[in-house]
């Protein structure tokens, strides 16, 4: 994902708890991927060879969910 043009940074999180409490996250991991242009990354992940990846990201990670925000700053 990193080397795609549409891409300006990828990081990826395990979380380690909540705050203020006890309880298990509700996610185990977060991929955070910052995408410069939403209509280039469209045609980046539709390559074969992101395909490819995604089948593999979509065998290991149990009902992933894919969520938009936008910057506040």
């Amino acid at each position: 994902v990193r080397n795609l043009p549409s891409i300006d940074g990828f990081r990826v999180f395990k979380t380690s708890g909540m705050l203020g409490n006890d309880h298990k996250p509700p996610y185990e991991y977060v991929e955070m991927i910052d995408v410069n242009n939403m209509d280039t990354f469209s045609q980046d992940v539709g390559t074969q060879t992101m395909q490819q990846v995604a089948a593999e990201f979509q065998s290991f990670a149990d009902n992933p969910m894919f969520i938009l925000s936008d910057d506040l700053e």
